[in-house]
Formats: structure tokens, sequence, C-alpha cells
């Protein structure tokens, strides 16, 4: 019962890490760049992302982090949301990358913008984006498992009654 405690402890101690950069959504070379595109969690789903782009120049593989980056999200249905991005808010140095919020599932359309020196690009893609029912099923599992608790309780309390009568 008490490994059973601990494990239930755990379980509800785990929240969930994003690996350095994420998932590559897009890899695409546009003039002089190649532009990488990461996106963490994998698969995308509403709530909070993280968007990083690393840029290279093409001819050498040598990483350009100091370009210019603009990404513009537009959601389905929904107007577009301008996000600059910047090595402060990466986890990893060679990329530079933002948080931003996916408040709406469907196909989300991407405007990207890379500047590095007389090097332009302008990549355009579109991703899933999934509603989250992570939180749903916490939320339900959290409600359920003092009701199984309780049920258990009673089959052995009712267990344990047949074995006093019996040994009357």
């Amino acid at each position: 019962m008490k490994i059973l405690r601990a494990i239930l402890l755990l379980a509800m101690m785990c929240e969930v890490v994003y690996a350095d950069g994420g998932h590559v959504r897009l890899q695409q070379t546009s003039g002089e760049l190649v532009v990488t595109l990461f996106t963490a969690p994998d698969p995308l789903v509403t709530g909070a992302a993280d968007f990083s782009v690393m840029v290279q120049e093409r001819s050498t593989l040598q990483l350009l982090p100091d370009a210019d980056i603009t990404l513009e999200l537009q959601p389905p249905g929904g107007d577009a949301k301008m996000f600059h991005l910047s090595k402060s808010d990466a986890a990893n140095r060679m990329f530079q990358s933002a948080n931003v919020s996916l408040p709406l599932p469907g196909d989300w359309s991407l405007i990207m913008t890379v500047q590095s020196g007389p090097s332009q690009a302008l990549i355009r893609t579109t991703f899933p984006v999934a509603e989250n029912h992570s939180r749903r099923h916490i939320v339900i599992a959290m409600m359920i498992l003092p009701i199984v608790v309780i049920l258990f309780a009673f089959i052995h309390r009712h267990q344990r009654r047949k074995q006093a009568v019996r040994q009357v």
C-alpha cells in the first residue's frame, strides 16, 4: 500500500518537460539562408507553445545567431499576431525563440521573415493545432480516484464482516 501511495504521489508531481528546441517542424533553404523551425510541444496543442528558429548560411552552414526573425501566426478564422524572436527566450543559444499562445485548434498559417545582412528569406507554411485534453483527463482522474478508493474500502470492510460472521 505504501508503494501505491508513493507512485500516486510521484504521478501527481510530474510536469511536461520539453527537449531543447522541440520537434523539427520545417527546414527550408531560401536564397543564401537555411532556416529550421522547431516547435514544442509535439504535437502542437492549444495553450502555450515554443517556436524556435535556427538560421544558417547555406554555403558553409555557419550559424547566424543575430538574424532578425519575425513570425506572423494566423489562427483559423482569426486575426494574425506578430512575434519577434529573440535569444533571451531561447533555451539554446543557437536558436532564437518566442513563447506564444495557441488558443484555437485547427490549421494555423505561419509567415516567417528572416533577415541576416543582405540575405532575406520569406517562408510560409501551415501546421495543425489539436485541442489540449490533458488537463481535462487530470481533473477526471482526480475526481474518480477518491470514489475508487472509497469503493475499495467498502469492499474490504464488507469482506472482513463476512469473515467475522463465519468465525462466530
